[in-house]
């Protein structure tokens, strides 16, 4: 373990827990440099899942719903980070689920993120859904994150039909019959499909 790997994990994992489902306190850790901090620790940390999945927990939190820390996240290479996390970590499923609702939440209603997570973001999810089709948060994000690529541009799109996205979200439709997978796979398939 790496010096100071143990307290920026349990500082990321604070930060993460303390802004889950607190738009006030989202704002005041952004606006104290949490956004950058965390951003810093995916990339001092690579060679650690743990650190890496408590880290895209706290970019989907901070950005869930606070435009302001998305930008922020974008222009510190969140972007960047979450996929290589995803890329370099394939069957860890907490770097996995936490990429994908990093991503989503990334990329809603922001077109550069969008853009930034660009191809590799597109695969990425696509293949996060079909190596954990068994995890609901997964397939929900998951098919979340694929209508907000859409969203971002064409090039999205039409990487995310090679990389078999409508596939994958009908496959995770079938398997989940939760309401949240429902509508996020409708979503997304109309998102998809849209001319």
């Amino acid at each position: 373990m790496h010096p100071y790997a143990d307290v920026k994990q349990l500082c990321v994992a604070a930060a993460s827990i303390i802004c889950a489902n607190n738009s006030n306190n989202k704002v005041r850790l952004g606006t104290a440099g949490a956004c950058e901090a965390v951003v810093d620790t995916m990339t001092c940390f690579r060679d650690l899942s743990t650190v890496q999945a408590k880290c895209a927990s706290a970019v989907a939190n901070l950005s869930n719903g606070n435009t302001i820390n998305c930008e922020k996240l974008g222009e510190s290479g969140a972007c960047e980070e979450v996929i290589t996390a995803m890329g370099t970590y394939p069957k860890d499923g907490s770097v996995q689920r936490f990429g994908v609702a990093a991503t989503a939440r990334l990329s809603h209603n922001n077109s550069k993120n969008g853009e930034k997570l660009g191809k590799a973001g597109c695969v990425a999810i696509v293949t996060a859904m079909s190596s954990f089709a068994a995890n609901r948060l997964v397939q929900r994000d998951g098919a979340w994150a694929v209508q907000n690529l859409c969203v971002s541009g064409n090039d999205n799109r039409a990487t995310l039909i090679r990389a078999g996205a409508i596939e994958v979200v009908e496959a995770a439709m079938v398997a989940h019959s939760d309401p949240a997978v429902q509508s996020s796979g409708k979503a997304a398939l109309r998102a998809l499909t849209v001319v």
